[in-house]
Formats: C-alpha cells, structure tokens, sequence
C-alpha cells in the first residue's frame, strides 16, 4: 500500500517537493442513459423510504446499498463506514421520455423553430451550413478558417437552390486546402468523429458562442411557412418551465396545408388517376367546403 501511494506521489510531484502536474480547465457535460445505468448501482423502484418499522426499505432513495445513513452503520457496497463512504449513485427508469430543465430553453427555442410536417428546420438549408460549417471547424481547432467563414455572409440571403448553394460553395472556396478537405471528408461521412487535441481558450469559447448567436437568430428569423415542404405549423406556447403547448393554425393555413398535401401525393403517384384517388380527393374537398362553413358560423 505505501509503494502505491509512493509511486502515485511520484507522479503527481517532483523532486523539489511540489506538485507538476495541475489541472488547466474543467469541462461540463451531461451523462447519456447507459452512462447513468453502468454508473449506478442500483434502481429506485419505490416512493416508500421506511417501513413500518423504520428501517430502509430496499428499492427506495433509503436503500442501504446507496450508503450508510446511520453513524454506526458500514456501507454494503464499498464496505466503508458512515465516514468514510460518500455515497453511491441510484437511477430512476422514466416511463416517458423527460428532458433536462437546464436545457428547456434550448428545446423550446429548437421546437418553435422546427416545421412539424416535415420534420426539418422552417429556415432553408442554405443559411444554416455556413453557421454548421464553422462549428465543425472550431472542433477541430481551425480558427483561422473558422473566422474566414463566419465574417463572410451571403450576399443575398433570399437566395435558394442552385443559387445558394454556389454561394456557399464561393464562400468554402477562400479557406484553406485542410480546411476545404476536412469539410469534404465530413459531408462525405469520413470525416474522424473525435475532436482533435485543441485547447479551450477564450478566444474560441468566444467564437463558439458567437456561432451559437448566429444560428438562434437564424432559426428566429424564419418564416411561418416551411422552406422545404411549404407547409405551415402551429406555433409553440410555453407555460412555466415544464408545459408546451400547440397553437392551431388558421382555416387558411390548414387549406393550404391540404392543397399542398394533395399536390405532394400526386406528384409521388398516390393521389392522381384511378375511381379511388378522385373519391379520396372529393372527400377532402368536402371537409375542407365544412370546415369553411363551421367557421363562417363561428
């Protein structure tokens, strides 16, 4: 035991008496789902803390494999006593899936920004590589590039299609060979999935968080309808913390909703031709002329 602790001092100081070795940042995270199960070490299964008798019920937050809680008690887990042990980790399975309340904020802001039909960001394409591009480039440590990029804005921003996407193309066009292969590799999939050893200095934690600006003013800036699919979705409430709510849209939104729906289905050959698609077509017709009549009398 003394040679461990020997050989781990040695390591930590040096001949002069001092540590060498000390930490130079401190990172935050949070655990993935089989994370928190590998380290915990057992499940809270119950409400109940004690029985009848006082005494900790297993299964509950009480549970002695969670640590002591008695002074003159030893931990069944590590074997330590009520001193010594600093308790054990215990999970909960949720029956729903939950989020974090720190990263509420950030999932309200990326649902109301989302297009429920469609699934995508309303805002197009285009707008948001750029911001993409450049947080990929500060992961793995390419500053310079990274500011090249961000300082350049497209020069129309209502562009679309094949304009857009020149532009974006002008824009990696000015950056450097390892930069434009690195963005290459990782459109292609092949891009490694590790960050590279880079340093968190102030400078790009400052530059991160400028991109991170970027892209919620993006998403906020986006139109009602979807740029992808058209289609507009209702908007996002919130209540406290906790509760979201959906807005309906209007009776036009939802005609143009059906309208575009209807045009998708026979260009993809499932609305159009044959006695079935022309009934299923007069049939929505019909709900939308009552849904119309509903609310003129409204």
């Amino acid at each position: 035991m003394e040679d461990t602790e020997s050989s781990a001092w040695e390591t930590l100081a040096s001949p002069h008496g001092y540590p060498t070795l000390e930490a130079d940042g401190v990172s935050f995270g949070f655990y993935s789902a089989e994370e928190m199960r590998r380290l915990s070490v057992k499940q809270v299964t119950t409400a109940v803390l004690h029985d009848a008798m006082n005494r900790p019920v297993a299964g509950g937050l009480y549970d002695p494999a969670f640590g002591p809680t008695d002074f003159n008690e030893s931990c069944v887990t590590c074997g330590l006593d009520y001193t010594l042990c600093g308790g054990h980790f215990g999970h909960v399975e949720l029956l729903l899936p939950t989020y974090s309340h720190l990263l509420f904020p950030l999932a309200f802001n990326l649902l109301r920004a989302t297009c429920f039909e469609c699934d995508h960001f309303r805002v197009s394409g285009a707008s948001l590589r750029p911001i993409a591009d450049v947080m990929a480039l500060l992961d793995v440590g390419l500053m310079s590039d990274a500011a090249a990029l961000s300082e350049r804005r497209p020069q129309n921003k209502s562009s679309a299609g094949g304009e857009a996407t020149h532009a974006t193309s002008s824009m990696r066009s000015s950056l450097s060979r390892a930069a434009r292969r690195y963005l290459r590799a990782r459109a292609a999939g092949d891009a490694p999935s590790r960050r590279l050893g880079t340093c968190n200095s102030p400078h790009l934690i400052s530059m991160r968080k400028a991109a991170y600006d970027r892209f919620a003013n993006v998403l906020k800036g986006g139109s009602p309808a979807c740029t992808h699919c058209g289609k507009v979705s209702g908007q996002l409430k919130v209540q406290g913390n906790y509760k979201l709510f959906c807005v309906p849209v209007s009776d036009r939104a939802k005609t143009k909703n059906a309208k575009l729906q209807r045009q998708e289905r026979a260009a993809s050959g499932t609305g159009a031709g044959g006695d079935t698609g022309g009934h299923q077509a007069e049939t929505e017709r019909e709900a939308e002329r009552e849904a119309e009549r509903e609310a003129e009398v409204e």
